[in-house]
């Protein structure tokens, strides 16, 4: 028989000199989840792998609520209790920061909280004291004002220019 070596995945390699024996272990690799490999590189070895099966109990976890399926809503985490028990703790679902209506970037200066904290939030951490503060970012509503103004300047050229028309 060959010498016996793990390698890194804890499978155990059988390295042997003849390759005559390895029908004797294909019935028990092939029973034991094991696979058989029957390469054989220049010196006529032949390469067995089998898997190290290291059966330890481990502790079954129940959902601590009454919906049993895996979704958005019922995501959980394993937590070791001080008394060395696992159990289940339920996690909230990832916040995502208010943004802006037109570009949507991030609203800096407003609380990311799920929608039952912000209802009991007060106003002044729910806006930001600007016009369309809480809605649209800073940058955007310069661009607002600036479009108006330079709608209302054109609306006036207009006016002036119907003026002058008429005269004539």
């Amino acid at each position: 028989m060959g010498s016996r070596q793990a390698n890194a995945d804890g499978k155990v390699l059988i390295l042997s000199q003849d390759f005559h024996w390895w029908e004797d272990y294909a019935g028990l690799a092939h029973s034991l989840g094991g696979h058989l490999g029957s390469s054989r590189d220049r010196n006529q070895k032949l390469l067995l792998f089998l898997p190290v099966r290291i059966s330890a109990m481990v502790q079954r976890l129940t959902y601590r609520r009454r919906l049993s399926y895996n979704t958005r809503s019922n995501r959980v985490k394993v937590v070791k209790t001080p008394g060395g028990k696992l159990v289940y703790q339920y996690q909230k679902k990832p916040v995502k920061a208010p943004r802006c209506g037109d570009c949507g970037v991030a609203l800096p200066g407003l609380k990311a909280l799920r929608a039952r904290k912000l209802a009991n939030l007060a106003k002044n951490q729910k806006t930001v004291s600007r016009a369309y503060g809480g809605s649209r970012c800073s940058h955007c509503v310069r661009s607002r004002i600036v479009r108006a103004f330079l709608v209302e300047e054109q609306k006036i050229v207009k006016k002036v220019l119907k003026q002058q028309t008429q005269k004539k």
